[in-house]
């Protein structure tokens, strides 16, 4: 391991989805590292996965591996091609033959968001109406910071004139 170059698998939203990561890679055996799990814990509340991203680094000799198997396992039927037995889709309200990756809506195959991975339209909706990338998050903790800069500055200012 200490020898090996890792690169990076993915890109996590947070320390939880990291560990679910690491712990399918762990089960097939493939060498790998998080970066940036532990410092996005040490921040708390919501500023913390939006400053700090926890990435999955790989063994560069299991990334081919390990980018197959995530996309054998987000693949929208079942292992054996079987639908879901019982499961509709409740948008079209027909047989489902996946779910959503994010939030385990069941998806058929009229769904038009049967991608890889598979995410249903609420997800995609949401994903379009999110702001572009982290920067929201980071500019308001920037501005909090210097806003607090500021006031510890005058503050220290007006205690000596009195």
């Amino acid at each position: 391991m200490a020898g090996d170059a890792f690169e990076l698998l993915q890109e996590c939203a947070t320390p939880i989805e990291a560990a679910q990561l690491t712990s399918f890679l762990t089960a097939h055996g493939i060498e790998h590292v998080v970066q940036g799990e532990a410092h996005a814990a040490l921040i708390p509340g919501p500023l913390g996965g939006a400053l700090i991203v926890p990435r999955v680094l790989v063994a560069r000799r299991d990334l081919e591996r390990a980018r197959a198997l995530l996309a054998s396992d987000l693949s929208p039927e079942s292992q054996d091609g079987q639908v879901f037995d019982g499961a509709v889709c409740p948008v079209h309200e027909r047989q489902a033959v996946g779910t959503c990756a994010r939030c385990g809506t069941f998806l058929c195959a009229g769904c038009q968001t049967l991608g890889n991975p598979p995410v249903c339209e609420s997800c995609l909706a949401a994903e379009a109406t999110a702001p572009a990338g982290r920067g929201g998050a980071g500019r308001v903790f920037v501005w909090v910071l210097l806003a607090g800069v500021i006031l510890t500055f005058a503050f220290n200012a007006l205690r000596r004139l009195w």
